[in-house]
């Protein structure tokens, strides 16, 4: 007699799963946490609709390349219907990361012909443009402003600090060529940087340390201090021009080649709970999905 579980390709009954049953779309900071991403890619089944909507996503990106905008997909099921793990597996298809033993996301998943002819061409838009970069995270249905939100996962997947001052901070530091000395400075006086980020305005070692990566900064840590409150201030929001600024600037970093924009996928899940029904909300994201649309033109999506 044939049971249950000698109809599957694994047996069920040996086999662990990782992320119980619940994908979490979130940037992987752990070696546990990058273990359960594995787990996902390999045993991702890219069929019936995950095959048909990573198609119709990879299709029409590559479509709209050399248009001034690209158009925004929208994912929808019921709940449990596996929405999540379909835009974590496709997010990380998209920029193909590869794993400390050395493999490869894609190497990882097993993939359609079709498909993996897209990502390749994919794979070569981003070799003539600034490369290929993604960010996903969960929207937090009690989260205030919209645009704090949905920077707070930019940052998140660029391993910037998640809170807007701390992370214009850092992204002025790169920019300046500081943030390697300062991130010296910090380790060298026995901090955690992160945890000194979080305490922007007060924490003497931030203010040491900058001092030393740039002694033209202020003339004193006192000043150093106070200046930090008044270029880097804590805000509850901004407008949609400091935002798109902010993600030019994110996505900058993330380019492998100066002055071009890496090819972007931007995943934000739980969007209609993040939504509700708060119409101020809807129209902040339509207004902010529409700006990164046309901003960025065809570099994201």
């Amino acid at each position: 007699m044939t049971t249950n579980r000698e109809v599957f390709a694994v047996d069920p009954t040996t086999r662990a799963i990782p992320n119980d049953g619940v994908a979490k779309v979130a940037e992987p900071r752990t070696d546990a946490e990058y273990k359960v991403l594995q787990y996902e890619l390999s045993s991702f089944v890219c069929d019936g609709e995950y095959r048909q909507g990573i198609e119709r996503i990879l299709a029409a990106y590559l479509a709209n390349l050399s248009r001034p905008a690209q158009p925004a997909a929208w994912i929808s099921g019921f709940y449990g219907s596996g929405k999540s793990h379909f835009v974590r597996v496709l997010e990380y298809l998209w920029r193909d990361i590869t794993f400390a033993d050395g493999a490869t996301a894609r190497g990882l998943t097993s993939l359609p012909p079709e498909i993996g002819d897209l990502l390749r061409e994919l794979s070569t838009a981003g070799r003539q443009r600034g490369g290929l970069w993604s960010a996903a995270g969960t929207l937090g249905a009690g989260a205030g402003s919209v645009r704090l939100a949905l920077l707070a996962i930019l940052f998140r997947s660029a391993k910037l600090p998640e809170q807007y001052a701390p992370a214009r901070f850092v992204i002025w530091l790169k920019q300046n060529g500081f943030y390697e000395r300062f991130e010296r400075e910090i380790a060298a006086a026995g901090k955690d940087s992160a945890r000194e980020l979080n305490n922007l305005y007060v924490s003497p070692f931030v203010a040491k340390a900058l001092l030393a990566a740039d002694a033209s900064f202020a003339a004193s840590e006192a000043e150093a201090k106070s200046a930090l409150r008044t270029q880097f201030p804590t805000a509850s929001e901004i407008s949609d021009d400091e935002l798109l600024r902010t993600i030019e600037d994110v996505l900058m970093l993330q380019s492998s080649e100066p002055g071009k924009l890496p090819c972007t996928l931007l995943v934000f899940d739980e969007l209609q709970q993040f939504i509700g029904e708060d119409p101020t909300r809807t129209l902040h994201v339509q207004t902010v999905v529409e700006a990164c649309s046309t901003r960025f033109g065809s570099a994201s999506t």
